[in-house]
Parts: C-alpha cells; sequence; structure tokens
C-alpha cells in the first residue's frame, strides 16, 4: 500500500507540473489583444519586392503612424504600402528613419482604426518573459495564402537572455539592444516585441547566422529617443469627461433606486408597526365577517404558526380574539400567558378545557375552527358546555360548514386528527393574499397612520421617479454634447458610443446621427458609401471637407488595387479643388502606372511615355525608369 501511495503520489504531481507548466506557457490576454496593432508592411521595387513588420504607434483623425526597420523600406521603392485585409492595402510613406538605429516612422495615406501600443517605460531586464509578432516569411510556406492580418501573426515566446549594445552602422554611437531566445525569422524585422502586460520593450530586428536561440531586439528606450528626436507627437491620455459623466450619473441612479428601496420598506415596518390592531377591534367594521376566502387568507398564518407549535410538542390553549392581532401581513398569535384563567375564553375554549382535562393540539383545533367562524361570518361560537352535536353550523358554502363542524365537535376524537389536516381542508379558499384596510368604524388613529403611511411612500416614488428624471435627462445632454464634439473632432466610434439614446437625438438633431453613421462609414473605408452620406448632410459640421476627404482615400483605395486611371481621375478632380497633396498623389499615381505597365504588363511603349511626361514635369525617379 505504501509502494501503491508513493507511484499515485508521483502521477498526481507529474500532472500538476504539467498543468502548471500548459498554464504558464499560454499567451496572456494583453498580448493577444495587442496583436490587433500589429501589421504586414510590403515594400515594392521596379523588379522585385520586400516584406516586414510592423506596428502602430499613433492612431487619430489627423494621422496614423507605423514603426518598422529601415532596412525594410530602404532603397527608396516606388511604393510603401500595409496590409489591412486580406485583400486590401494603404499607402505609406517615410515620415522619419535612421540608418544608424534601423528605424523608421511611416505615415499611412489617411487615418485608419487602429489602437496605437504602449511602452513600456521601464524597459525590459534580463530574465523577463517576451513575446515577438510579426510575420516571418517563411511561414507562408506552411498555408496555401499569406499572412496579410493581426490574425495571420506569427507569435514565439522567450526571454530577455542579456542586454546588449551594438555599432549598426558604421559610424555614431552604439544601439542598445535585446538579446532574446524567442525565435524571429526574416519578416519578423520591424514588429514589436512585447512583455506580458501587451507593452512594447523593443523591436525584433536581428537573426545571428550559424547559431541557434539567438536573435536581436533593439530596446524600446531607442524608438522613445528617436520619437522624441523627429518631434513626432504621440497621443495623449484620452478625455475622461465622457466616462466622468456616465460614471456619476450611474452613482446617482443607484442611489435613488436605493432611496426608493429604503423608503419603501421603512414605511412598510412603520403601517405595519402602527397597524397592528386587536381582532375584535378590526371586525367591529365587519360585523357579517368578511368572508370566507378573506378569513382564510388572514387567518392562515395562525394556523402555521399553531402547526409548528405542535410539531414540536407544546400547544397554545388561549387561541381566542383577545390574542390574535391583525396587521398588513395578516393575523398574528400573541403568545400564550402564565394565567390559566386565560384559557377559558367564553366560546371559543374547548369543553374539554373547563373539566379540567384538556386534549393539547385537538383543544387548538377547536378553538381555531371558532376564531375562524366568527372573522368569516361574524358568528359569535356559543359556549362550548351549552353546544351539543345537535348545535350543527349551517351557511351557503356546505363544504366550509362540514369543515367548522368537524372542528367544533364536542368529542375530541371527532375533530381533526392535526392543524395540517385543517391547513389542507383551507387550502380551496386560499385564492388571495389578505388586504389589510383601515374602515371608518375602527380607531381613527390606525386609519390616518396607515393613510399617512401611504401618502408619504407616494410621494417619496414621485420625488424618486423626478430625480432619476433629472438624472437620466442630465446624463443624456452630457453625453449629447460630448458625442458631438467627438463627432466633430473625427472621433466617431467615440460619439456613437455615446449616444445612448439615439431615437431622442434623431427627433431633435438628426443630422448627427447621419453625420455618425458617415463617419464610421469612412472609418470602415466604404469611402464611396460615406462621400454620398456626407453630401447629404452638406453643411453640417465638417460633412463639406470630409466628402472630399472620402474622395481622396478612395482615389488611393483605386491606386492601391491598380486601378490608376479611376484613380487619377478622382484625385485630378480633387486636384481643382486643391485639396491637400492632390497635385503631386496624381503624379504618385501616374508614375506607379508607369513602373506597373513596364514590370507587370511589359507594355513598354506606354510605360515610357508616362515617364517621359514625368520627366517634363520633374518627377524624381522619373529619368531613371524612362531609361530603364
Amino acid at each position: 500500500m505504501k509502494k501503491l501511495r508513493q507511484v499515485l503520489l508521483c502521477i498526481i504531481s507529474i500532472a500538476l507540473f504539467s498543468f502548471s507548466a500548459y498554464a504558464t506557457m499560454s499567451v496572456p490576454k494583453p498580448v493577444m489583444q495587442a496583436t490587433e496593432s500589429v501589421v504586414r508592411i510590403l515594400a515594392e521595387y521596379a523588379y522585385g519586392y520586400s516584406t516586414g513588420s510592423g506596428f502602430v504607434i499613433k492612431s487619430d483623425k489627423e494621422e496614423t503612424l507605423i514603426v518598422t526597420n529601415y532596412h525594410v523600406v530602404k532603397n527608396k521603392p516606388y511604393n510603401i504600402s500595409v496590409w489591412l485585409s486580406e485583400d486590401e492595402t494603404i499607402s505609406a510613406t517615410i515620415l522619419a528613419y535612421t540608418t544608424q538605429k534601423d528605424m523608421c516612422v511611416l505615415k499611412l495615406a489617411h487615418p485608419i482604426s487602429l489602437k496605437p501600443l504602449p511602452f513600456a517605460e521601464n524597459g525590459a531586464k534580463q530574465g523577463d518573459v517576451v513575446y515577438a509578432v510579426g510575420f516571418p516569411g517563411a511561414a507562408d510556406y506552411l498555408s496555401d495564402k499569406e499572412a496579410h492580418t493581426s490574425a495571420d501573426a506569427t507569435i514565439t515566446d522567450g526571454i530577455v537572455s542579456a542586454q546588449r549594445e551594438a555599432t549598426v552602422s558604421s559610424y555614431g554611437t552604439p544601439t542598445k539592444m535585446l538579446q532574446i531566445n524567442a525565435a524571429i525569422n526574416s519578416g519578423n524585422s520591424g514588429g514589436p516585441l512585447f512583455n506580458t502586460a501587451g507593452e512594447v520593450v523593443g523591436i525584433n530586428t536581428y537573426v545571428t547566422n550559424n547559431s541557434q536561440g539567438i536573435f536581436g531586439a533593439i530596446a524600446i528606450n531607442e524608438l522613445i529617443a528617436f520619437i522624441a528626436d523627429n518631434a513626432i507627437t504621440l497621443p495623449e491620455a484620452s478625455n475622461l469627461f465622457p466616462l466622468f459623466i456616465v460614471s456619476i450619473s450611474t452613482v446617482v441612479i443607484t442611489a435613488a433606486i436605493f432611496s426608493i428601496i429604503i423608503v419603501r420598506k421603512k414605511k412598510m415596518k412603520t403601517v405595519a408597526k402602527v397597524a397592528n390592531i386587536p381582532l375584535r377591534e378590526y371586525m367591529s367594521a365587519y360585523p357579517d365577517g368578511i368572508g370566507i376566502s378573506d378569513a382564510v387568507a388572514m387567518l392562515l398564518p395562525v394556523a402555521l404558526h399553531l402547526r409548528d407549535l405542535h410539531n414540536t410538542g407544546d400547544t397554545h390553549l388561549q387561541v381566542s380574539p383577545n390574542s390574535v392581532f391583525v396587521g398588513a401581513g395578516g393575523a398574528s398569535l400573541s403568545s400564550a400567558t402564565a394565567s390559566e384563567a386565560d384559557r377559558y375564553s367564553n366560546g371559543y375554549a374547548a369543553p374539554e378545557i373547563y373539566k379540567g382535562t384538556p386534549e393539547g393540539s385537538l383543544s387548538d383545533i377547536y378553538s381555531f375552527c371558532a376564531l375562524l367562524l366568527y372573522v368569516a361570518l361574524g358568528k359569535q361560537p356559543e359556549n362550548s358546555l351549552s353546544r351539543t352535536q345537535v348545535d350543527a353550523i349551517t351557511c351557503d358554502d356546505a363544504a366550509f360548514a362540514n369543515l367548522i363542524n368537524t372542528g367544533l365537535s364536542p368529542d375530541p376524537t371527532h375533530r381533526f386528527a392535526s392543524m395540517q389536516d385543517v391547513i389542507i381542508r383551507l387550502s380551496p379558499y386560499n385564492i388571495h393574499p389578505f388586504v389589510f384596510t383601515a374602515e371608518s368604524g375602527q380607531d381613527s388613529s390606525y386609519a390616518s397612520a396607515e393613510k399617512k403611511a401611504k401618502s408619504t411612500r407616494n410621494k417619496n416614488i414621485l420625488i424618486a421617479i423626478i430625480v432619476l428624471f433629472i438624472v437620466l435627462l442630465t446624463t443624456y445632454i452630457g453625453c449629447y454634447v460630448a458625442a458631438k464634439v467627438s463627432a466633430r473632432n473625427g472621433e466617431f466610434d467615440t460619439a456613437d458610443n455615446l449616444l445612448f439614446a439615439v431615437p431622442i437625438t434623431a427627433i431633435h438633431d438628426a443630422r448627427l446621427v447621419d453625420y455618425i453613421k458617415a463617419g464610421k462609414l469612412l472609418n470602415a473605408r466604404s469611402c464611396e458609401d460615406a462621400k454620398a452620406a456626407f453630401e447629404n448632410i452638406s453643411g453640417y459640421m465638417n460633412a463639406d471637407e470630409l466628402a472630399k476627404e472620402s474622395e481622396y482615400r478612395h482615389a488611393i483605395q483605386y491606386a492601391d488595387a491598380n486601378e490608376f486611371d479611376k484613380a487619377v481621375s478622382l484625385m485630378s478632380e480633387l486636384e481643382k479643388l486643391e485639396y491637400k497633396d492632390s497635385s503631386d498623389k496624381v503624379l504618385e499615381f501616374q508614375y506607379r502606372k508607369g513602373i506597373y505597365l513596364l514590370t507587370v504588363e511589359e507594355n513598354f511603349a506606354q510605360a515610357n511615355k508616362i515617364f517621359t511626361n514625368l520627366v517634363a514635369k520633374n518627377y524624381d525617379g522619373a529619368d531613371k525608369m524612362q531609361k530603364e
């Protein structure tokens, strides 16, 4: 047995170790979320191309910036683009670069909705767990298609093996490096190196030859310094005003709701306490009784009280109108007193009580049925000593009359065997809860107290409703104003999230709703639809400018899809309006068309015609391509 226990302990230990190892191998959620901002970069040359990885460091209404290695885009490619989806790219230009540090910042042709990645302020140290993300070209051999989107990015993990310094170029100061064992390959260049919090700690850059597990990343401090040197401004903390409004409103609404609950409970307790009326006083307003079903609803708590008392071996033996009180929850039975004289209640005490031979629970059953008769039909039971079996109770409900007569039988053995039997016989009459009402014939202090409590409760509920309305109105106005500001600033997704009552906004500012929808179409790169939507609300906010921007981006989409004639046509219309750099874009698209005709379609005559025209306009690189 001892050996078997040792074997089992060993198996359990191995299983736990395996589970622990599996848990530590899983990629942290922040890293998985951060990969959504990692992109694949394509640099196209007259005869060939190169690919690499990059990541977003800024994305707002003005611009989207991507960091990569300079060697990914060096030697003046005729086009640099970033993959947005499986079949869509967007052009990019070099905003800043350094050959000494092998870093580059690209600016996309227009802003896109990608979240900027945070930098690790303290960088990384030896032994830290890290994750390299990017698009190694060799990984494409494992699939029928190239990896273009973040969902296809490759993630490898490892640690910071050491901190190094290396001179990248033949001049300048050494570059701070991180030696890592997280595998990177050709195509990973420019991709981010993450810590477990999803913060960038480096730029994946170097692969060493004839070695295993030795790779290099440029430390994040180098990138931070490079960005500062080139006066590139990164996004600050987002405005917390809308969140502040929603948070405060939520607190106020919650407080108002709790106030309603507390006030309601308090007033209900007050009514219950004040309206604790002796049964005889309550029945003074009902000389003919309150009816069978109402009587059962009122006295059921008394029946349950007696049943529970009997189940513990105890009895009451003093059940009568003198020991019963009526409140909002129905009737309640007071505790029995120590005085034996309280047992002799005329009409309610069982005959054996008078004979000095009480029958325990059976005597309580007699008293309860007498009480039920009094409340239901208003009939005062006769003294048990003067009653005989012939004095049967009669009423319109034969079943109820039989129940009362059985419970009031002078012979204890002919009564119900237990209170549970009585409760079962009463169940057909238990059809609604008891409703407490104070009538004019009862003590006015109870009636006025109940009326006052109801009035106070209703006032408090009304006040709470008004407070809730004011809070909701204030919240709506605050969010509406914030949404309008966000929309004006081009933050359409934020504006859409703030409009929590769109139907109300559509009543008083329908064009804001349409403006936000058009902006979201633009963010989703549905440029043609976005242009039409902005033109439909011409004159509202920046709709006219954004209609031009939609056409500008649409032209870029055509160019990136090699539909250069359509791209030139759209951009030429914007050139007439002197919009942005449309004049330069027209020439760029013509140059790219020339490259396409030369290298892909091999239409040399048409390509030569384009380059000759561009040479006349002094377009950089056109003379070289004309000779080619």
